[in-house]
């Protein structure tokens, strides 16, 4: 079985805060058990991440606090790993959905869920905030000025439990409204898998459902 390593490629996009893309490298991510059946990852982007020809975990990217590398991640058979190496107090796998994306779904009910599997440590001390899946939406609130920019909409968190030890393969899901069209525009989504522990957290079979029917 072929394995991919991917590691941090540096590119800082924030103050304090490192955005990176991803490429390969040797290593090995749990394989998925023989019945394991994978959802339907709905409005996500490569939810098996898979790795390109060129080393790339298209649609996902780490980010990290601090340009100090301090995690990585690696892709096999449709589970990412996301591994501790530094002192940085947290790292996140995130997919963002641009404006384009988000409008149809405006004015539903969304799920964001994944299969976790942990085995953190506390090399790196306590964790500042507890590792989970986040979800995160920003936009311009009807009626607002313009020039005040981007405001947040949601923001919402399924909480991983940070036992140390290996733990085995649990469902966490989040579970949230976007508003709709008329109280909010330019809406951009980001939905992620925050890592603030020592050790390592694995993930499976992510998506990003509608609970709800579509408008006509």
């Amino acid at each position: 079985m072929k394995t991919y390593w991917v590691f941090l490629l540096g590119l800082l996009v924030l103050s304090g805060c490192n955005d990176r893309d991803v490429s390969e490298n040797g290593g090995g991510a749990s394989s998925q058990p023989s019945n394991y059946i994978a959802p339907d990852p709905g409005f996500l982007r490569n939810g098996s991440f898979e790795v390109s020809e060129q080393g790339q975990l298209d649609y996902w990217r780490l980010l990290q606090h601090a340009s100090n590398t301090s995690y990585e991640i690696r892709a096999t058979d449709g589970v990412l790993a996301i591994k501790r190496t530094g002192p940085e107090p947290w790292g996140k796998v995130r997919q963002q959905f641009r404006k384009v994306d988000v409008e149809p779904l405006q004015g539903r009910t969304l799920e964001f869920s994944a299969e976790v599997k942990t085995h953190f440590t506390d090399e790196y001390g306590s964790a500042f905030e507890p590792p989970g899946l986040m979800v995160l939406a920003k936009g311009l609130k009807a009626g607002a000025p313009a020039m005040m920019g981007a405001s947040t909409l949601v923001t919402k968190k399924a909480i991983v439990p940070g036992d140390l030890g290996e733990q085995g393969w649990h469902h966490f899901a989040v579970k949230f409204d976007l508003p709709a069209l008329e109280d909010a525009s330019y809406v951009e989504l980001e939905v992620a898998f925050l890592m603030t522990l020592g050790g390592q957290m694995q993930i499976r079979g992510p998506a990003l459902i509608a609970l709800d029917e579509a408008s006509p």
